[in-house]
């Protein structure tokens, strides 16, 4: 899901959206996560996500958006901030959203590393469309912390310990960009030949495969018909 976010009111509050905690301490990895079966075959990536009082929560895992989004029924959950309001853009539109503190969140007993705030936003298009309620999305400011394995062929998804990791197992590495949006990047050439350019790696993007021009350079990379293992 193409996601940008733009604030209304303070210029610095972006810095503390997208450069969110950077605490050193690590905490216990989360456990492997079984994917949900249409996830790589033009359905998004699903994990179930626990919030401090216990309750479950559907949210989708999505490079493309620099930080976390929850539905707007959850509003009366988060504790807002009196610094103004975001303009949240997405696939689905733009809406405006107030800006709260993120709650910690849970995958399995571990909390996840996260960013501190966070915005709202209508994803019951979304709902409608993975046939479940769909309350959040993950994005960079929590996936930036972990190493991360998509194992299509197992359905498993891997949030792997880098201090004990043979990169050499893991197949051929392509250097990682971040857009000041943290936005993610690979450098290569073309899907489709061509020169070489930046192509945005979005887990949240269930499209058919095509690519998109963003700028000048930037083509889109969606993850529906790509195997990473």
């Amino acid at each position: 899901m193409k996601t940008q976010w733009k604030c209304q009111t303070l210029g610095t509050l972006l810095n503390l959206l997208l450069l969110c905690s950077c605490a050193t301490e690590r905490s216990r990895h989360p456990p492997d996560v079984r994917m949900n079966k249409g996830a790589g075959r033009a359905d998004w990536l699903i994990v179930t996500l626990r919030l401090e009082d216990g309750e479950e929560m559907a949210f989708i895992v999505d490079t493309g958006a620099p930080g976390a989004l929850f539905d707007s029924s959850l509003a009366s959950k988060l504790k807002r901030l009196p610094l103004g309001k975001w303009t949240v853009a997405t696939g689905l539109g733009k809406e405006k959203s107030a800006i709260y503190w993120e709650p910690p969140l849970f995958l399995g007993n571990p909390r996840l590393k996260t960013g501190r705030l966070c915005a709202t936003f209508d994803l019951s298009g979304i709902s409608e469309d993975a046939g479940r309620p769909i309350m959040g999305v993950l994005g960079m400011d929590c996936l930036k912390h972990y190493c991360i394995q998509l194992d299509f062929r197992s359905g498993t998804l891997r949030f792997l310990d880098d201090t004990h990791l043979d990169a050499a197992k893991l197949g051929q590495p392509f250097p990682l960009e971040f857009s000041l949006f943290r936005k993610l990047y690979i450098r290569r050439a073309s899907l489709a030949g061509g020169r070489t350019g930046r192509l945005v790696v979005d887990t949240g993007d269930n499209g058919d495969g095509q690519s998109s021009i963003e700028g000048n350079e930037a083509k889109q990379l969606h993850l529906s018909r790509c195997i990473w293992a």
